[in-house]
């Protein structure tokens, strides 16, 4: 069976229809992907932010200034432009501390800006608390002095000496308490060691109370002055 054969102005016409369906499907295939200039992602936090409009000064909204006769001054919660400004470079407004940022600005000219954080060349340095290497000999000498001090046998069998050393060991261990919670604040890395200075304290607190009991019902007023000193 022959086929039919096609006219010239069937051929340009068929021609034409496949380009357009090639082209169609070029497009539909783009959307898809999000490759055009208009399936382009948005950053939706960035949206969010610049749909907070300015509002201006009214009766109902008052400027920092006090103004509200006319809609010369704009603001919103990070920004505040006002018009002629007799506000001073930095206020409270809003329970916020305002600082000003820049003068002559605005479609006017005659506006201040203010931004509730101050300038670059008003800010603070953050202080960055480093504490050198010390502590660590520190709580090694006296992890030493606690293994000692539990170690001690029955206090009536212990000298003086070792009497001194319970509360002695107290005493430090307190002291190092305040140190490294200073150090934890600076480097939180090291909230070990405090964690194991307070219970080693605890469990010499025990200790301590025994010894406090033993040395009223057995020692002198003047031994209890020395263990205790």
């Amino acid at each position: 069976m022959t086929g039919q054969k096609l006219t010239s102005h069937e051929v340009r016409d068929s021609s034409r229809l496949s380009e357009h369906l090639l082209l169609l499907q070029v497009v539909s295939a783009s959307k898809s992907v999000g490759t055009t200039s208009r399936s382009r992602p948005t950053n939706h936090r960035l949206g969010r932010k610049s749909e907070q409009k300015l509002t201006r000064s009214s009766r109902r909204n008052p400027c920092a200034c006090g103004r509200t006769k006319d809609q010369d001054c704009a603001f919103n919660d990070t920004t505040v432009f006002c018009h002629n400004s007799p506000l001073p470079d930095q206020f409270q407004w809003r329970g916020h501390t305002w600082f000003s940022h820049k003068r002559d600005c605005g479609h006017t000219g005659s506006c201040k800006l203010f931004k509730p954080f101050p300038p670059k060349g008003q800010q603070q340095p953050r202080r960055i608390l480093r504490f050198n290497k010390s502590w660590r000999s520190r709580l090694r000498k006296w992890t030493a002095l606690h293994r000692e001090v539990m170690a001690t046998p029955v206090f009536e069998q212990c000298t003086l000496e070792q009497l001194r050393q319970v509360n002695r060991c107290e005493k430090q261990g307190l002291l190092l308490v305040a140190v490294l919670q200073k150090v934890v604040v600076a480097e939180p890395q090291h909230r070990r060691y405090l964690t194991a200075v307070k219970l080693k304290l605890k469990k010499l607190a025990y200790t301590c109370d025994d010894l406090d009991a033993f040395a009223c019902n057995h020692l002198g007023h003047d031994l209890i002055q020395e263990v205790q000193s």
